[in-house]
């Protein structure tokens, strides 16, 4: 396994936005053998799940925690040098939905936005990805957003 360390680059804000309604995995008792939903929560430790409506986007539930951020961190829009996104259930095919977030968050026309379009490793290669372009200089704020 190869290591890799960015020197001087931190992270200085994290958010989570997560939808309202909640799916119980014990609600399914009845439909599923109760020993089989049991097993299940004991073997995964997954007592429920979030659900998005039919109209929400991961780029709704995105934009809701990088508001949060720029509000929190009170952080110039005008300041922000990239948009890295992390997904693997992208709004579209095409556009990009990094790019659609660019637009809505109203970033500068100059800010690179882009799609990393991974599961779980995602969260891992986005971050690296961002503080390697942070450590190169070539860009000096990355707002970054997993969904």
């Amino acid at each position: 396994m190869s290591h890799m360390v960015l020197k001087n680059i931190s992270v200085t804000g994290i958010a989570c936005a997560v939808p309202v309604k909640i799916e119980k995995n014990r609600d399914f008792i009845g439909l599923v053998p109760e020993d089989e939903v049991i097993k299940f929560i004991e073997t995964t430790g997954v007592e429920s799940k979030y659900l998005i409506s039919e109209k929400q986007t991961t780029s709704d539930l995105c934009f809701v925690a990088a508001e949060k951020i720029i509000k929190e961190k009170n952080v110039d829009r005008e300041s922000i040098d990239a948009l890295i996104l992390i997904t693997q259930n992208p709004d579209y095919i095409e556009p990009a939905t990094s790019h659609v977030l660019h637009k809505r968050l109203g970033l500068k026309k100059d800010c690179m936005a882009l799609d990393i379009n991974l599961g779980c490793s995602g969260y891992v290669y986005g971050l690296y990805f961002a503080a390697a372009m942070l450590q190169a200089g070539s860009v000096k704020k990355v707002l970054f957003l997993a969904g």
